[in-house]
């Protein structure tokens, strides 16, 4: 009975610390760098999923308001990764980091927003020349996340 008490316990204090892993604040160029090619990997899969999303809508495979739907999350979660990766505090030699992968990410929220919005605008046609700049910006995520983890 006293094993299973004390084996549940360093289970649950595992747990914790992991999740306090993941959550804290990376405090060294590796970690802040390890953060950083996480972001860029967000950023590129949510990049990837508009695309698709796109691309299925021209070929007739997807309906306007699941779309729609689509293009709202990508934006949010693009949002939501680039503005706690912003968040962090860049330990030093990492500035130029730091503003690589936020100045990309901007770009790349600003790009789903387009998107979302002549979504929501009904604008359903505009979608492929909105969309131009995702492959673009997908490859220099790609670069920037290999770039990172070495």
């Amino acid at each position: 009975m006293r094993w299973t008490w004390w084996l549940a316990i360093l289970l649950v204090a595992l747990v914790a610390a992991s999740v306090w892993y993941l959550q804290a604040p990376p405090r060294t160029v590796g970690s802040y760098r390890d953060r950083a090619a996480s972001t860029t990997e967000a950023l590129r899969s949510q990049v990837q999923t508009a695309r698709l999303w796109v691309g299925a809508l021209e070929d007739g495979d997807a309906t306007r308001p699941a779309a729609s739907v689509a293009f709202r999350e990508a934006e949010a979660d693009a949002e939501a990764a680039l503005s706690r990766f912003a968040g962090y505090k860049p330990p030093d030699t990492t500035d130029e980091l730091r503003s690589e992968v936020t100045v990309v990410g901007r770009e790349v929220t600003l790009a789903l927003a387009a998107l979302k919005l002549a979504a929501d605008r009904g604008e359903w046609d505009d979608l492929p020349r909105l969309a131009d700049p995702l492959e673009p910006l997908a490859r220099r995520l790609q670069a920037l996340e290999r770039a990172t983890e070495r």
